[in-house]
């Protein structure tokens, strides 16, 4: 006999043995066990009892999301029990929705409270845990010393207590209850002695619960909308949502119905996992998403201190989706139709859910900016990515500063996809290498998840990182064991001894067992792909002046750069792409480029300063980008890499302003010349001519010597 789920958490199943014994009977006459399993037993228990699918009757979205991660359906999804169980997220979700809801505000961010209000707990459910609040002091009495970011504040919208509970299942609405709290009690919730009464579901609350089911894909929910002025505002999702009171009013039998629903409905997917635009087909050819959609509430509260394009989230969320500290994700708003592909970052101070985008990444790439939003319902896709073992040295005489080898395995799936830009990321140090599609080459006799680099690619990938960077990356961990603080101890006495090269073979076994070097290959999927293409006036100074370029890692430049046009890169890098200090060049990321003027790192102590570099600085890798340009070309984070190319439209204007003299002398040189041998208007044609015809081919000699100063690395 096949085996199901249904699942609780631990407090609730006595008091709902008669949901559980009915949903039981129902499925033992389907031929199928359902099994009670505590919402904590999940994580455990699913490897040794996969269920062929789950109910979930617990508030715990963790619980729903650890069997969904294996492909199995479940009753109502995480993405329900997510923003049915926090209150804030429910308001955010109505925002976005355009349903009517009261003002909410999360009490730990303090608000200006403007008494009487009503305190919530966001968690709360069956009226508990709900405050009329008067005064400062009746708010003190009634939190005490409680997380105050786990409440949230609204205004008192109705004092009579009368609300409309509607049931549904699945896209059906079942019934609509009407609700009365006891004479002097705000709250109208029947466990607490209020009054109920079968009723019709207004056509207005029916297209707001139409549009909420449509955008969470929930099962069975129910939803609670405050009644005021004949006016219907939503107060509260639950999920779950208890039976007793319909019992009482109706013979609906609203347990067989939602059995039924449950045994007809389980071979699909769970609701809402629909790929949005713009990802379909890219995601499908790529391998479609790493574990599932999910939605989640996404603001612009990043703090100043993180990558630009990051998106932060705590530990337990990222779990949840299934990413880890600096792996991408793709983000997309329904409301706005906009997505972004973002880099995420752990931020253990989020809440649960909760993820957080900078106020510029937010505005340009998910909202509308007039309308004023700050937080939005967003779907997050993880997606799978290459993990990349381990990271060789090209052969000797195979060495391309431009191109990566990877084997044919990784070739093929990166042959499919239409992305032009592609990304080598050091998951440990955030270091991103950003390669043309075109660039990557196949590699017979590479292994599988190998990828072939230059030293000088090496070096900018953090493959090579210093002993330094390995060692401080330990000392930042949280609660280090015992063994790793021997570990970092040692690897200290090699450092100061000058021991990392004859101990290079214990360092390098040191350093795996605590997974220092871990790579991931993926697609930009939202890559700029037409900036790169060239015009004709390009094409010709590309060939008169000689085109290079150069690939840099990103940093910060002098303080006193940023709002300014200039990067900063060292002497000897601009003699290599053969260019002058104040010179004009080309940056270039995979999504974006930018025309700057360029200077050079001359100071180092100002550099340390802005880079918070204690020990070497290597000015011969790197490139300083003031902030404003970063957001321009959409540069991810510091660290990634760019390419330095040279203008050599600005180079060739610069010298055909000091040939014009010479051109003027030629073309009068050659029109005496043919003047003595032809009519006037002949000898101007024929001077103009050989203008034309002769001038190039001397401007491409005269410019030999700027063709001559590129050098390779």
């Amino acid at each position: 006999m096949r085996t199901a789920w249904l699942i609780y958490d631990p407090a609730d199943i006595e008091r709902n043995r008669y949901f559980i014994d009915r949903i039981e009977s129902f499925f033992l006459g389907k031929d199928i066990r359902i099994r009670t399993v505590q919402s904590g037993e999940c994580s455990t228990e699913i490897d040794s009892d996969p269920p062929l699918f789950a109910i979930n009757r617990s508030r715990d979205p963790f619980a729903a999301g650890e069997i969904e991660k294996r492909g199995i359906r479940v009753f109502s999804s995480s993405v329900v029990n997510l923003f049915a169980n926090d209150k804030y997220a429910t308001y955010v979700l109505a925002k976005n929705l355009d349903v009517p809801v009261a003002e909410t505000k999360v009490l730990g961010n303090d608000p200006v409270l403007r008494f009487p209000c009503i305190i919530k707990r966001r968690s709360g459910h069956g009226g508990s845990e709900v405050f009329r609040i008067n005064n400062d002091k009746e708010l003190k009495d009634s939190l005490g010393s409680a997380d105050r970011n786990g409440f949230i504040v609204q205004p008192v919208v109705t004092e009579t207590g009368e609300d409309l509970r509607v049931y549904m299942i699945g896209e059906e609405i079942i019934a609509g209850v009407k609700r009365t709290g006891r004479p002097g009690d705000y709250r109208s919730n029947y466990s607490l002695g209020g009054t109920a009464e079968l009723t019709e579901v207004p056509e207005e609350v029916r297209d707001m619960a139409a549009g909420i089911q449509k955008e969470l894909g929930s099962d069975f929910i129910g939803l609670d909308f405050m009644i005021t002025d004949g006016s219907y505002i939503l107060n509260e999702i639950e999920d779950p949502v208890g039976s007793r009171m319909l019992y009482d009013v109706s013979d609906t039998d609203i347990i067989a119905l939602y059995a039924r629903y449950v045994h007809d409905n389980y071979e699909h997917g769970n609701a809402g996992e629909a790929l949005p635009s713009p990802f379909i087909g890219k995601l499908d050819k790529w391998g479609g998403v790493g574990d599932r959609i999910s939605k989640m509430v996404v603001n612009d509260s990043l703090p100043a201190s993180t990558p630009i394009n990051s998106i932060g989230m705590n530990r337990r969320t990222a779990d949840y989706i299934g990413v880890a500290h600096n792996e991408e994700l793709l983000i997309h708003c329904g409301r706005t139709g906009k997505g972004a592909q973002v880099r995420a970052t752990i931020i253990e101070q989020n809440d649960d859910f909760i993820l957080s985008l900078k106020r510029d990444t937010f505005s340009s790439y998910l909202c509308d900016k007039n309308d004023g939003m700050r937080e939005l319902i967003c779907s997050v896709i993880p997606f799978e990515q290459i993990r990349i073992s381990r990271i060789v040295p090209q052969p000797v005489n195979n060495i391309d500063q431009s191109t990566i080898y990877v084997p044919g395995s990784i070739y093929d799936r990166i042959s499919e996809i239409d992305s032009k830009f592609f990304a080598l990321r050091h998951l440990t140090y955030g270091y991103t290498l950003i390669i043309r599609k075109k660039d990557i080459k196949q590699d017979g006799y590479l292994k599988d998840g190998r990828v072939s680099l230059s030293k000088y690619q090496r070096i900018l990938l953090g493959a090579d990182g210093s002993l330094h960077m390995a060692v401080d990356h330990l000392e930042n961990l949280d609660d280090p064991d015992e063994n790793t603080e021997k570990d970092i101890s040692w690897l200290r006495t090699v450092l100061n001894e000058g021991r990392e090269f004859t101990e290079r073979h214990s360092v390098s076994e040191c350093l795996s067992k605590h997974d220092i070097n871990r790579y991931v290959l993926f697609p930009l999927f939202l890559s700029g792909e037409d900036h790169l293409a060239e015009g004709v006036l390009t094409r010709i100074s590309n060939f008169f002046i000689g085109n290079s370029e150069i690939m840099l890692r990103s940093c910060r430049p002098y303080n006193s750069d940023d709002g300014s046009r200039i990067i900063r890169m060292s002497c000897e890098n601009m003699k290599m792409i053969g260019i002058d200090e104040s010179d004009q060049a080309i940056l270039e990321t995979g999504y974006s480029s930018a025309k700057v003027r360029v200077f050079s790192f001359e100071n180092e102590d100002l550099a340390r300063e802005t880079n918070n570099i204690g020990r070497i600085f290597d000015n011969q890798s790197i490139v300083g980008i003031p902030v404003n340009i970063r957001r321009e070309v959409n540069l991810s984070d510091i660290g990634s890499t760019v390419r330095v190319k040279r203008d050599t439209a600005f180079i060739l204007k610069k010298n055909l302003n000091i040939q014009l003299i010479s051109l003027a002398l030629l073309f009068i040189s050659f029109f005496q010349v043919a003047t003595t041998m032809f009519e006037p208007l002949a000898a101007t044609g024929l001077s103009l001519l050989f203008i034309i015809c002769g001038y190039p081919l001397i401007l491409y000699f005269v410019l030999s010597r700027e063709r001559c100063r590129i050098r390779q690395r």
